[in-house]
This record gives C-alpha cells, sequence and structure tokens, in this order.
C-alpha cells in the first residue's frame, strides 16, 4: 500500500494552481511549512521534493521504490511538488517459504490497513486557509465558521487577493 499526499511549494499564491486544482469557486488552499507538515507524519513517512526529468533523455536510477512517486515529467514542473509517501505491502505474509533466506512470500491475505487514514494533528499542520480569489463572501463566511468549529479559530482564513484590481 502506498499513502501519497502532494503540496505545492512556492512563496506566493500561483493563479495557474487555483485553476488547476479548484474546480469550484468554493474552494481553499491550506499553507503549512515543510516543518509542519515532516513533524504531523509517522517516523515511516518520506517527505521530498519532487524531480522532474526528460524520462526519454535522463536515466533514472533503478531499486528505489520510491522514484516512481517522487519523478515526474518536466512538464509538470509549474507543480513545484513536495509529496509525502507511506509504503507498506498490500498483503501480509501468510507463509514463507524455507528453502530461502525467509524473504520470499508465498501467499498473502489481504492487508486489513490497505486505505488506512493517516492521523494528523490539523492544528499543528495548518498556518493559514486561503480561499480561492472567486469564491463569493457567503462562501469565505463559511469557512470561518468551520474553523471555529472545529478548532482552528486562531488559524487566519484569508480571501485570496489575486483577482484584485492591481494599484499602480
Amino acid at each position: 500500500m502506498d499513502l501519497i499526499n502532494s503540496w505545492h511549494m512556492n512563496e506566493h499564491e500561483s493563479a495557474a494552481m487555483w485553476r488547476l486544482y479548484a474546480r469550484t469557486n468554493e474552494a481553499i488552499a491550506i499553507r503549512s511549512t515543510y516543518q509542519r507538515l515532516y513533524d504531523c507524519l509517522p517516523p515511516i513517512a518520506y517527505v521530498g521534493v519532487v524531480r522532474y526529468h526528460d524520462y526519454d533523455a535522463e536515466w533514472m536510477a533503478e531499486g528505489n521504490t520510491l522514484y516512481p512517486y517522487v519523478h515526474k515529467l518536466r512538464s509538470f514542473e509549474h507543480e513545484k511538488e513536495l509529496r509525502a509517501v507511506i509504503q507498506d505491502l498490500e498483503n501480509l505474509p501468510t507463509s514463507i517459504n524455507p528453502d530461502t533466506d525467509g524473504s520470499t512470500i508465498q501467499a498473502g491475505i489481504p492487508n486489513p490497513e490497505v486505505g488506512k487514514r493517516v492521523e494528523v494533528s490539523i492544528t499543528d499542520l495548518v498556518e493559514t486557509i486561503y480561499v480561492s480569489p472567486t469564491a463569493p463572501d457567503w462562501f469565505r463566511d463559511l469557512v470561518e465558521a468551520v474553523t471555529v468549529k472545529y478548532g482552528l479559530a486562531n488559524k487566519p482564513v484569508i480571501r485570496s487577493s489575486l483577482d484584485d484590481d492591481p494599484v499602480y
């Protein structure tokens, strides 16, 4: 089982990311930091920056099962991704081949943890909540109400200013 979570890394908001990943005007973006994410995850999690490659021209090392999750085509470089990955076997061993070093799995049963939720402290993870630049006022109010209800009242809820008229 592989659990993957992707984050966009940038010093500022990205209009392109809002357009690509916010399917409606009623959307939010969570601002956090690498350290906050890392500290919230279990020790078996790998947190790393995605590397972008031209798979036709560049060789990628083999043998590391994390590589497919932290490498993408160069055409996605604009995403500037950070990924958190937890790898686990999909099946638990039911028998081991005694004629080998004990590492060969002959059969398996479904792992009851497939699809397992990874608990994180939302109050530790979230730094700021941004509301879509095109969201209606009622949606921003709703987001603020939800933050209060779930103990995040101390986290700023900021309406994105990307659609504001520029000041010259």
